[in-house]
């Protein structure tokens, strides 16, 4: 680990993050409660350089690093009181993600280093935050300004709709590049949709508990297998209770008798006892159960993800019916 010699540029409180602009970087950080807070710059054999973050204005920790720029990994760490109950949890010895960055370097890693209690380095556990030249030049181009009125928006994530099309290239799907393929532009302009609302395409962290047993937040997987990966003992008991067959007894009988017919939407009277004389209140007859509705969006989903853009045209959208099965709109 090295510091690097003083005295550097003050820089600005704003924007907060790692602003490239060509020349160098401007780094501004929120710590309201900090003492004091450095930049931790790491080479590519991850060999750490610490920059002190020395100007401040309010609560914004900030300099500008001639020299660095895109593609710089960085960590910030910071000193201050340690205060749980008030959420003050500083501790030099834990290397911090900055919040504002725009690209990531590496995975988090489950490691008891991490524990903000001890003051092992989590530097090798954490991923990295990387510089990125955000400047772009947009020429002619502007924004189509469509008024709320004439505004269709159509949510989606970047992968989920392109992933798994037959008619986007393999390199692209999952892809912002992926999204802009002439087969899902031409499906969304069929749809007569003027904006994209993208769920969020921020980095996330697998949970502890999942990635133990091999699995992540957005593993494509059955609730059901899902349920059986976190609690496969519960998962054993219970289908040995209700998964074989009785042998004798009421429900051996009552397994061979003929299952009635689905009832339809007809309707029984009966007088009820809590109308007043003369009058009657209709029951519904048991009606045959639907999809829960995370079945129903696990079939949308499914359909919308696998189904080619030239069968989804209005007068032949797939619909789902009571069983969960697809079938055409005629």
């Amino acid at each position: 680990m090295s510091r690097r010699p003083r005295p550097l540029p003050p820089g600005s409180p704003f924007p907060l993050g790692a602003t490239f602009d060509g020349a160098g970087t401007n780094v501004s950080v929120f710590a309201s409660a900090a003492t004091r807070v450095s930049l931790c710059l790491f080479d590519d054999h991850d060999r750490e350089e610490r920059v002190e973050l020395a100007e401040r204005t309010g609560p914004w920790w900030h300099t500008y690093l001639p020299g660095v720029g895109h593609g710089q990994r960085y960590g910030l760490r910071a000193w201050g009181p340690h205060d749980p109950g008030r959420g003050e949890r500083h501790n030099p010895a834990k290397l911090l993600v900055d919040p504002y960055t725009r690209a990531l370097d590496g995975e988090l890693i489950w490691d008891d280093a991490l524990a903000d209690t001890n003051d092992v380095d989590s530097a090798p556990f954490v991923p990295k935050s990387v510089v990125v030249d955000g400047r772009f030049d947009w020429g002619d181009d502007h924004s189509p300004d469509t008024p709320w009125h004439d505004t269709l928006i159509y949510e989606t994530h970047v992968r989920g709709l392109t992933a798994r099309h037959p008619d986007v290239p393999v390199e692209q799907r999952g892809t912002y590049a992926g999204l802009a393929s002439p087969v899902i532009l031409d499906h969304l302009r069929s749809l007569h949709v003027t904006a994209i609302e993208l769920l969020p395409v921020h980095a996330f962290v697998t949970e502890r508990h999942l990635a133990a047993r091999g699995l992540t937040n957005s593993a494509r997987v059955q609730h059901r297998r899902l349920r059986r990966r976190l609690r496969p003992a519960r998962h054993r008991r219970r289908r040995r209770r209700v998964g074989r067959p009785a042998r004798h007894g009421p429900a051996r009988r009552a397994a061979r008798q003929p299952r009635p017919p689905p009832a339809r939407h007809d309707y029984r009277v009966r007088p009820h006892r809590r109308d007043p004389p003369g009058r009657h209140r209709a029951h519904p007859r048991p009606r045959p159960a639907r999809p829960s509705t995370r079945r129903q969006a696990m079939i949308a989903v499914e359909i919308q993800t696998t189904t080619p853009p030239s069968v989804l045209h209005p007068g032949s959208t797939p619909r789902v019916d009571h069983a969960g099965r697809s079938r055409p709109r005629r």
